[in-house]
């Protein structure tokens, strides 16, 4: 075992065992009592969470989302742990495997309900992905250099290799990848936190506020970003515990001058309250270097915005005296750009470029659609509360200790050096949420970390966590479970699009009555056209009304090969969330009246049609 990984283990090891405080110990009886209840509420917690999703009708899915549609069981049992997650934190003898698992409670809680009670993969985004990890299965290699998928495809063959040692299609487990997503994140995450504080406490409050601040975020299904994501964080891991440089002796300006002063000044006011690193060999350094120029080679064939970001956080480390050796940030730069360059192509053809925009407002705006109903202001209010919750506490934070900065500096940089992206890039509206994923895990450190300074006694300082922690909860579960309503996709959708792409011929064009159906999920998607009806006035220019057959006929008819036209229920609850496009039903009642279209295949959730010749 190298070095490097022996001080990693012990790291996690003592991290996770221990308690975090230097309180005075009760007896050990009413340590082991305390314990036990906290245990009991956890398990009495999850039993309430199962008999809620057990009473819970999948098929009635309120316009309001998933959040309006389950049993109030399952509130009732998130409300229970929400209970013992503050109680065992304020306790005195606390212990960090119970924490930990309440923890990995609130992702079960709040991540595998969706698959439990839907067990297709939601997002109809996410199904291109599905295909090209199976073209990877099939084929084993790059075929298209014009694919951007193929061309960043560290994760589909991560993904395929899995696939074909578990035997299992990726269609049968992609539906679980944000619950495994969000425990491995929230595991280096942990780990991370330990390093930066001595108190356990600090680390597993600013753990399972990092969770509920990114579960609205919809950013860890199966995905090259939610991959990136977590490789990020395992870089990050690295570079805090084994790369931070030794506190430097205070030296004088060997020649007297203002400006030589102010830098001095400077420097001594930036450093003032940090704490000094752990020691660290030069073999774990070198060890450590070459782990992270390993990892960020995958980061960048992996995806093409995360890598940009991670390396803005490490030059703010560097800048700053955080991170040694610099000249690591010019190794990933060269990595980053000898990999851009050859496909640079491909992403001025997709997102514009890398200098795109420098509308900073407009890069921040997200990708989807303009609310128009109740339903999308209150889930987009709910994440837009969230978000400020989350960064303006951060702030208050760093402000609170501007006269030792050193205590947060390098935390705060990470917090915000995200922001750095949207000067230039807005990624097709995903810009934002990357910089909000970046700067979740840092901002949930500060505000856990400002928790606990303050001095509060047991009963202020439980009813305190309580509201913090109950509070981000239900806005985060609000959030992430009201647009539901669209995202959802129906094992009936993925039946009917895996008939298609068996039974059309190659060539054949697949027209989508409207947006949200699951296409492009098998490894021959590409020997097929798709196309969505032009008729929603919230994704682009409308040219035809849904409702007018005869112009969605002609529309179709102007396709290569066989034309298709399917209708599915998902593409309805789009349709009906957003009241776009109205015609939609109409359409589906008229095509079987229609001499135009021949029903070719039917099931509860889809329908598909055929142009005739």
């Amino acid at each position: 075992m190298s070095a490097l990984d022996t001080e990693l283990h012990r790291d996690v090891v003592a991290g996770l065992l221990s308690s975090g405080t230097s309180t005075p110990k009760p007896s050990r009886v009413r340590s082991l009592f305390g314990a036990l209840v906290s245990l009991v509420i956890l398990c009495g917690g999850l039993s309430l969470w199962g008999l809620g999703l057990s009473r819970t009708d999948p098929n009635r899915l309120s316009r309001f989302g998933l959040a309006a549609s389950l049993d109030h069981w399952y509130f009732a049992g998130l409300a229970v742990l929400v209970v013992g997650f503050a109680w065992e934190l304020s306790r005195r003898r606390r212990r960090m495997v119970i924490l930990v698992l309440y923890v990995a409670a609130a992702i079960a809680v709040i991540h595998a309900t969706i698959p439990l009670l839907y067990p297709a993969p939601e997002y109809s985004w996410a199904y291109k992905h599905i295909g090209v990890a199976e073209y990877f299965n099939q084929v084993g290699r790059i075929t298209d250099p014009l694919d951007i998928y193929q061309n960043w495809p560290v994760f589909f063959a991560a993904v395929a290799n899995v696939s074909a040692l578990v035997g299992l299609h990726v269609l049968d487990f992609a539906a679980w990848a944000p619950v495994f997503f969000e425990a491995v994140s929230c595991l280096v995450v942990l780990a991370i936190f330990r390093v930066l504080s001595d108190d356990g406490r600090v680390a597993v409050l600013a753990t399972m506020l990092f969770e509920i601040y990114i579960s609205w975020i919809g950013q860890d299904y199966l995905s090259p970003q939610a991959f990136a994501y977590v490789l990020c964080f395992g870089v990050l891991l690295i570079a805090i515990r084994w790369l931070t440089p030794p506190e430097p002796a205070e030296r004088k300006p060997t020649k007297p001058g203002r400006l030589r002063g102010a830098v001095a000044s400077t420097r001594s006011w930036l450093r003032a309250g940090r704490e000094a690193p752990p020691e660290v060999s030069r073999r774990a350094r070198v060890f450590a270097v070459f782990a992270i120029v390993v990892i960020y080679a995958a980061i960048v064939a992996a995806h093409q915005l995360t890598p940009y970001v991670l390396l803005f956080d490490l030059v703010a480390l560097a800048v700053f005296g955080f991170l040694r050796p610099r000249w690591l940030v010019l190794v990933m730069a060269a990595i980053a750009g000898g990999y851009l360059i050859p496909h640079y192509h491909l992403i001025a053809a997709e997102y514009g470029g890398i200098f795109s925009s420098f509308n900073l407002i407009q890069n921040a705006q997200g990708a989807a659609p303009g609310a128009r109903g109740n339903a999308q202001y209150l889930s987009a209010t709910t994440a837009h509360v969230l978000a400020l919750l989350m960064w303006v506490p951060a702030a208050l934070v760093i402000i609170a200790n501007v006269k030792r900065p050193g205590r947060v500096l390098r935390v705060a940089l990470l917090a915000f050096a995200p922001f750095a992206v949207l000067v230039t890039q807005r990624y097709g509206g995903e810009a934002i949420y990357r910089v909000y994923l970046f700067s979740a895990p840092w901002c949930a450190y500060l505000v856990a970390d400002a928790f606990f300074r303050l001095k509060m006694r047991l009963a202020p300082r439980l009813l305190a966590a309580l509201v913090m922690v109950g509070v981000t909860a239900a806005l985060g579960v609000e959030a992430l479970y009201g647009p539901f309503a669209y995202t959802v996709i129906t094992t009936g959708d993925v039946a009917a699009a895996n008939y298609f792409y068996s039974h059309a011929p190659k060539g054949a064009t697949l027209v989508e009555a409207d947006y949200n159906f699951p296409s492009l999920l098998t490894a021959n998607s590409n020997d097929y056209h798709v196309e969505v009806l032009p008729a929603d006035p919230l994704i682009g220019q409308v040219t035809l009304k849904a409702s007018d057959i005869f112009r969605v006929t002609r529309y179709a008819s102007v396709f290569p090969g066989p034309q298709y036209l399917v209708i599915s229920t998902s593409m309805l609850n789009y349709a009906k969330y957003y009241s776009y496009p109205s015609g939609l039903l109409t359409l589906e009642r008229e095509l079987p009246q229609s001499l135009n279209w021949i029903l070719v295949y039917r099931n509860a959730d889809a329908v598909i049609y055929q142009l005739v010749p």
